[in-house]
């Protein structure tokens, strides 16, 4: 099988303009490079550019999936809506990085399974995988638990570790965040385990109202600089200085009326202890639901051939009753007769009718009256054993043998 290397870049927060494309385009002559994207697959060769300075540059989020068992997720969010110091406790070697450049912080999620080595397809991968950029900037943190138990997963994590933070919500995933579990290859069974100490109270973003309230609040030349900055180009800039300073005011009220304590940590040793009891009830679960399911089939199967069995003797018995009663019906349709009843003398013609059908009937020639042979034919069965149908189709022919050809002969 040849190698397969699939590249995705995305810009989403601002367009790349002609100098930045000019800059992608000397990277490769055959990718496909957009104000928004750049997307190019290797069957041999490799890409020449480095994601993590093209991350740095231009983009907000980039796909890599090899066919050797590779993915990779990175995204780029502002450093002031989601600062390095609340992702550090999640990195790891392996399942999560991070690292932060004067404006932005850069989040490289990553799993490596020599198992999944095979066919793979890395377009369509990356759009369902955007809301997890936005639901971070929302402060919801349940993507890099994520990438932490991925980790925990490739077994980069040494069992003693204490586990981060559990974000809340992590019992009920968005559709987003199913997907992007499913693409670390994290088991299903251990983000069980972990919800069970996540809090139900999913983290969103402010409501209208509350944002309308607190910009009411805002000085007058806060809001002059955001309009000059929306008006310049720079709105995505300003909604992020907005946003963080919103975040920051209500972290500042909301520690005022005192924070609800952790709640205790688990160790990475305890969470796959956990995840194998977990594991062990769902086998035997399955195995008890096979072993029903084929006790159920073996049920059907039985009742099925007792029923065929039942239908089979009941269809002999049915063939035998017919024989025996088409076997006397043929009796009695051929059971020797007293021939006396077809001897009655035929009154003599007397008309002149009468006197034109007679030798009408003597000139067919080579055919005999059909009273006589039939009666001929009854008193050779007399005292006869009746033989079935093989007796009656000659006797039928000797009742009406072909006439003999009465061709004219040509003149001669």
């Amino acid at each position: 099988m040849s190698e397969y290397q699939y590249y995705e870049f995305r810009a989403i927060d601002r367009s790349l303009d002609r100098s930045a494309m000019s800059a992608l385009r000397a990277l490769s002559t055959r990718a496909q490079i957009t104000s928004a994207s750049f997307t190019n697959e290797y069957s041999y060769g490799d890409f020449r550019g480095d994601p993590d300075k093209l991350m740095e540059a231009y983009f907000d989020a980039h796909l890599y999936v090899a066919n050797w068992g590779t993915h990779q997720l990175m995204l780029r969010v502002p450093v002031q809506l989601l600062p390095l110091s609340a992702v550090g406790p999640y990195t790891a070697e392996e399942g999560l990085r991070a690292w932060a450049t004067g404006t932005h912080v850069i989040l490289d999620f990553a799993s490596r399974s020599e198992d999944d080595y095979g066919w793979t397809e890395g377009a369509g991968q990356l759009d369902p995988l955007l809301p997890v950029r936005a639901e971070l900037l929302a402060g919801d943190l349940r993507a890099l638990y994520l990438g932490w138990l991925a980790a925990v997963e490739s077994g980069e994590i040494d069992e003693g570790a204490t586990e981060p933070p559990v974000p809340p919500g992590l019992g009920t995933l968005s559709p987003a965040l199913t997907d992007f579990a499913e693409f670390l290859r994290v088991d299903p069974d251990l983000i069980e385990i972990a919800a069970s100490a996540s809090g139900s109270q999913v983290p969103t973003g402010p409501s209208v109202a509350d944002l309308a309230s607190w910009v009411a609040e805002l000085p007058e030349g806060e809001k002059n600089t955001a309009l000059v900055q929306l008006l310049g180009g720079e709105g995505a800039s300003a909604a992020v200085d907005l946003l963080s300073q919103f975040r920051a005011d209500a972290a500042r009220a909301t520690s005022r009326g005192g924070a609800s304590p952790p709640g205790a940590r688990r160790t990475v040793g305890e969470l796959l202890a956990a995840r194998e009891r977990v594991a062990e009830e769902n086998r035997r679960r399955a195995a008890e639901k096979k072993a029903h399911e084929e006790s159920r089939l073996a049920r059907e199967r039985a009742e099925a051939r007792a029923s065929l069995g039942y239908a089979r003797r009941e269809g002999s018995e049915s063939l035998a009753r017919s024989g025996n009663r088409g076997r006397n019906e043929i009796a009695q349709t051929v059971r020797p007769r007293d021939s006396t009843t077809y001897r009655s003398p035929r009154p003599r013609a007397t008309g002149r009718r009468d006197a034109r059908v007679r030798p009408a009937r003597r000139r067919i020639a080579g055919t005999a009256p059909q009273e006589t042979v039939l009666h001929r034919a009854v008193g050779q069965s007399r005292n006869a054993q009746v033989k079935g149908p093989q007796w009656i189709v000659p006797s039928l022919m000797r009742m009406n043998p072909r006439p003999r050809s009465s061709a004219p002969r040509s003149p001669g």
